[in-house]
C-alpha cells in the first residue's frame, strides 16, 4: 500500500510482482491498476528465478529490484532516485526496523575484507563507489543488465547479489552507494 501511494503522480512506471505466497493478498492490493503486472507461481524457486522472470517482462529502460519488506518512501524519494546516473548501479542506505544502519554495501567479499579494516558506511553522507550491495533495493538500467547478465539461479537466495555485483565490477560498471536516499529493510 505504501509503495503504491508513494508512486502517486508517477504514471510512467510499471510494477511487476512475482508472488509465490499461498495467499492472494498481493493480487488484491494490485487490483486493476494498469501499471501493475502480477505473476503468481505456487513454486518458490528463489529470488534469482523470480527476478529473472520479471527482468524479462520489464518494458522500461531503468529497473529497480525491490524486496517487499522495504518501506519508508518519503515525498520526493522517487524524484531524487531518478536523478541517479544511468551508467551505474544505485544502492541506497537501508536501516533495520530499529533505525540502526544495515550492512547493505561495502567492499567486494573476499579474504582481504575479512582481515583488513572496512569502511564504516553508516558514516558516509554522500554517494561513493562500492564493491557490492544487497539487492533488497538496487536500481540499474536495462543496458547494464544486458551487459552483466541476469542473476545466477544457482543462488536461489543469498549470494546472488555478491555474484552479480562481482560480475558488474569485472564489466566496469560503477556501483554507487547513495546514503542520501534512505529506506527501512526488515
Amino acid at each position: 500500500r505504501e509503495l503504491m501511494a508513494s508512486l502517486s503522480g508517477h504514471e510512467e512506471v510499471e510494477l511487476l510482482y512475482y508472488d509465490h505466497s499461498p495467499a492472494d493478498e498481493l493480487r488484491t492490493l494490485a487490483g486493476d491498476d494498469p501499471r501493475v503486472s502480477y505473476t503468481w507461481d505456487a513454486r518458490n524457486l528463489g529470488f534469482s528465478f523470480a527476478n529473472n522472470r520479471l527482468l524479462g517482462l520489464a518494458q522500461h529502460g531503468r529497473i529497480l529490484l525491490l524486496n517487499p519488506d522495504v518501506f519508508g518512501f518519503t515525498p520526493g524519494f522517487w524524484d531524487a532516485l531518478m536523478r541517479a546516473p544511468d551508467d551505474g548501479v544505485t544502492f541506497v542506505r537501508l536501516l533495520n526496523a530499529d533505525g540502526t544502519f544495515q550492512d547493505c554495501c561495502g567492499d567486494v567479499t573476499g579474504l582481504m575484507r575479512a582481515v583488513l579494516p572496512t569502511k564504516d558506511y553508516s558514516r558516509v553522507r554522500s554517494p561513493v563507489p562500492v564493491g557490492m550491495g544487497i539487492m533488497a533495493f538496487m536500481l540499474a538500467s536495462r543496458a547494464i543488465f544486458d551487459r552483466v547478465g541476469l542473476l545466477d539461479e544457482d543462488y536461489p537466495l543469498y549470494g546472488e547479489d555478491m555474484d552479480w555485483c562481482h560480475r558488474a565490477h569485472k564489466a566496469g560498471v560503477p556501483l554507487i552507494f547513495d546514503p542520501r536516499l534512505e529506506l527501512t529493510h526488515v
